[in-house]
């Protein structure tokens, strides 16, 4: 009698080596270029939010050649001005509570510094919307992957996807993928978009998905496919009110000027994102959503013995956590995919972020590294060895 196995799970980690693999547009150190050329045309006398923003941007990046690290060097500088400002706001409540002028003092710059925030994110996310449409042709290549992905892993599939744009999940979508994201698809309600200053303007209206607030996915074959934007995504946006985070239709994005309203206004909606350096990053991950997308994904690294880490650097703390905590908890390590493009990362990196030290053995039964790539991944010997 023939044994019947249980269908594969896969965990698979996606960072932006995937989607620059099939839209070049999404290189990092190209998206920090324009981001500086649009922040310095934007510059008006007098206009001291943008004169901060530019200021900024100045330090943050070196002069000479930009590279991919200073994308997270320019994000990160935006981000830390107000975390500084937040601690500030408490130590106050603690020293001054009777100190209203100091209060008022503190009010004022946390303010201006979430303004000068506002600016520069607009600008990063924009750039990576424009940029997220991409060509045809290596958008069916894209897909082609993520069918083999699909249909290779009969189980659960668990993606963390460190990518702010919308190329993966228009892929999955495009490829009818039976999935569910963290948005809640029976919790929705209604949101206005205004693009005019106009007070008689009462807005478009749309349909918005909340975002879930604990790991109620829905279960079974028809949504065996997790997609989980680990640092939020160009959809993910709250209330600045109450706080309520929700998903938001492409078309919406596409068809309103919401990033000109964080530059033009005093906002109604902010993007929910991690945007930040490597010292700030831990603080973002720690709360909600971020963090339920961190736990969900950790079990489906859990729960898979077959990984796969797709263009992405382990250059993220955060990230590297989760899966060396896993990996160094197993006795019988799982089977690691690691598909990059040309030499870095090298396989001593790859093995310490897992964990992986000089003393132990050799790698090479359970790691595997292929660096021709994302574009026809699944056709290497390589991915045939890893789905067998």
């Amino acid at each position: 009698m023939t044994e019947v196995l249980p269908p594969l799970n896969a965990a698979i980690l996606v960072g932006n080596g995937l989607s620059i693999a099939f839209n070049p547009e999404l290189n990092l150190a190209a998206i920090t270029k324009e981001m500086i050329a649009r922040m310095e045309s934007a510059t008006e006398d007098g206009d001291k939010v943008v004169h901060a923003m530019n200021e900024i941007a100045r330090r943050a990046v070196s002069e000479g050649e930009v590279t991919d690290e200073d994308f997270e060097k320019l994000v990160g500088a935006f981000d830390s001005q107000v975390l500084t400002l937040d601690e500030l706001s408490k130590l106050a409540d603690l020293v001054a509570r009777e100190d209203t002028d100091l209060r008022k003092s503190i009010q004022d710059v946390a303010a201006f510094s979430q303004k000068v925030r506002d600016m520069g994110i607009s600008y990063v996310l924009e750039v990576i919307m424009e940029r997220s449409r991409g060509d045809w042709t290596l958008h069916d290549e894209m897909h082609q992957l993520v069918e083999a992905i699909i249909d290779s892993f009969g189980g659960n599939i668990h993606i963390g996807n460190l990518n702010y744009d919308t190329l993966l999940l228009s892929a999955l979508k495009a490829v009818d993928a039976p999935m569910s994201d963290m948005g809640h698809g029976y919790s929705q309600f209604s949101i206005k978009v205004k693009d005019e200053d106009d007070p008689d303007d009462e807005g478009v209206p749309y349909i918005v998905t909340r975002l879930r607030t604990v790991a109620n996915f829905p279960a079974g074959p028809r949504y065996r496919v997790k997609l989980l934007h680990l640092h939020g995504s160009l959809t993910y946006w709250h209330s600045v009110e109450s706080d309520l985070h929700f998903k938001a239709p492409v078309d919406l994005l596409r068809n309103h000027s919401m990033w000109a309203g964080l530059r033009d206004s005093e906002p109604k909606f902010r993007p929910t994102v991690v945007l930040a350096n490597q010292r700030d990053k831990a603080h973002h991950v720690g709360r909600y959503p971020f963090r339920l997308a961190y736990e969900t994904f950790q079990k489906g690294l859990h729960e898979s013995q077959h990984w796969m880490v797709i263009g992405y650097s382990f250059r993220d703390a955060c990230v590297n956590d989760i899966l060396r905590n896993e990996f160094i908890r197993r006795k019988v390590k799982p089977q690691v995919l690691v598909s990059t493009y040309g030499d870095f990362p090298t396989t001593e990196e790859v093995e310490l972020a897992f964990g992986w030290g000089a003393e132990d053995e050799s790698s090479s039964h359970w790691l595997t590294i292929n660096r021709e790539g994302a574009r026809g991944l699944q056709e290497s010997v390589d991915w045939a060895v890893f789905t067998s």
